[in-house]
């Protein structure tokens, strides 16, 4: 059985994530793309070459959907499509030079706007606990 200690703890902590989640949407907001547009480049960044279906997976969309995302970052020059060299009735997606320059600016204002939140407001010893929550807390996701 949980402890009443524990479920506050939950609370608290999927309070914060809900939190810097939110502030972060908010810097993403910034260079001019929407939520899931943004989600759609993470994951090609992080999982490299996908399929539509696989996208539609990742984001728990659905096709259509998926297709006007698409069609958007191709418009805008961030995404490129390409037989599958294996099975020509597939098409892969990928990020484009420029699809990659915007992921990869946008994680680093976003990392830069958290460093400079992280220098401003905590001192040696804080950052110091803050680090070791961090280890602790890296076992949830492996759960």
């Amino acid at each position: 059985m949980m402890a009443q200690k524990d479920k506050d703890l939950a609370h608290q902590l999927r309070d914060f994530i809900t939190k810097m989640n939110k502030r972060l949407r908010k810097k993403i907001g910034s260079i001019g793309l929407s939520i899931n547009e943004q989600y759609l480049l993470g994951i090609l960044h992080t999982y490299g070459e996908q399929t539509p279906s696989e996208l539609c997976i990742h984001l728990n969309i659905s096709s259509q959907f998926a297709s006007q995302l698409l069609n958007q970052l191709e418009a805008q020059k961030f995404v490129k499509r390409k037989p599958s060299k294996t099975d020509k009735r597939k098409i892969l997606v990928m990020l484009s030079k420029k699809g990659l320059d915007k992921i990869e600016n946008s994680r680093l204002e976003r990392e830069e706007w958290l460093s400079d939140q992280i220098a401003t407001h905590y001192n040696n010893s804080e950052k110091e606990c803050i680090q070791k929550a961090l280890l602790l807390l890296q076992i949830l996701p492996t759960k």
